[in-house]
């Protein structure tokens, strides 16, 4: 029989600080340490544990895959008692806990400029690429993002792509300031002049002009998809056959932000919604998305 890891070995690996868990178990931490140095652990603990390190949580699918052992319950607690360890600090627990999940999904997360450059390098002739933001500036458009992403962009378009931006025009400025937010006005029209001429820069005049034709910039009124802090990203893609995929940067509250994936009718309507805005405020470049 092949023989089982230590339990304790799993956890440790998997919780980032064992003071935050204790805290939010309301354990002292020297308690939390004894039960991995001595891999044994109090039933009630266990599948909370688990979740924090991003284990499975059903004790009989942890014992069939580690070796480790249960105490037994203290005198004066029946057992199988439902015990939240967040419960001894109330709704904070719970924030924490939820930050300290988040923590654990963005190690698994690629850095940003990484997934940004995978997807604009598989990029190739007449799929489409639709920014949409409220005030986030596209990474490719800031001199740091250019360097990291800009030949795989400029790459891109000169195959045939197509690279659009949905941007708020002056009276959502307006709005999202009453917000709090700080105006992009300036910022953005500094940043899409950089941009637009970095894309052209070494090309002939020729050359420039079909470039002019697959690189935009529309100015939309306030929508669902204006969102502060959020982006969305919608990729269309051409061959080997026609599909699209849409996906959401969130503001959470970790290092790396998330590009999560959403799900078909999600996508379908934000296509709708761009096509609308392009129908309404620049129609001549609606063939990019005929099938």
């Amino acid at each position: 029989m092949k023989k089982r890891p230590f339990l304790s070995e799993a956890l440790k690996a998997g919780i980032e600080n064992q003071e935050d868990i204790a805290k939010q178990f309301g354990i002292p931490s020297s308690s939390l340490r004894n039960w991995l140095k001595r891999n044994s652990y109090p039933e009630r603990f266990l599948s909370s544990l688990a979740k924090f390190a991003g284990l499975p949580t059903s004790l009989e699918q942890l014992a069939e895959e580690f070796d480790f052992n249960l105490t037994r319950p203290k005198r004066g607690r029946a057992v199988g008692t439902p015990t939240s360890p967040e419960g001894h600090l109330g709704l904070l627990g719970i924030f924490r806990r939820f930050e300290l999940q988040a923590q654990s999904f963005a190690k698994m997360q690629r850095k940003f400029g990484i997934e940004v450059q995978e997807f604009f390098s598989a990029m190739g002739p007449g799929d489409v690429f639709c920014y949409v933001s409220l005030n986030l500036e596209p990474l490719e458009w800031g001199p740091p993002g250019w360097l990291l992403v800009g030949n795989l962009v400029q790459r891109a378009v000169k195959l045939g792509a197509h690279f659009i931006y949905f941007l708020p025009d002056v009276a959502t400025r307006k709005w999202a300031q009453g917000l709090g937010l700080r105006s992009m006005a300036e910022d953005w029209d500094t940043g899409w002049n950089r941009f637009h001429k970095n894309i052209k820069n070494g090309s002939d005049s020729v050359a420039q002009r079909e470039l002019d034709e697959r690189v935009h910039k529309i100015e939309c009124k306030l929508n669902s998809f204006m969102v502060p802090d959020h982006k969305y990203t919608l990729f269309i893609c051409k061959k080997p056959q026609r599909d699209m995929k849409s996906f959401v940067l969130l503001p959470t509250d970790t290092v790396n932000p998330f590009h999560l994936p959403l799900h078909g009718g999600f996508t379908d309507i934000f296509y709708t919604s761009i096509l609308g805005t392009v129908q309404t405020q620049k129609p001549s470049i609606m063939n990019i998305f005929v099938p």
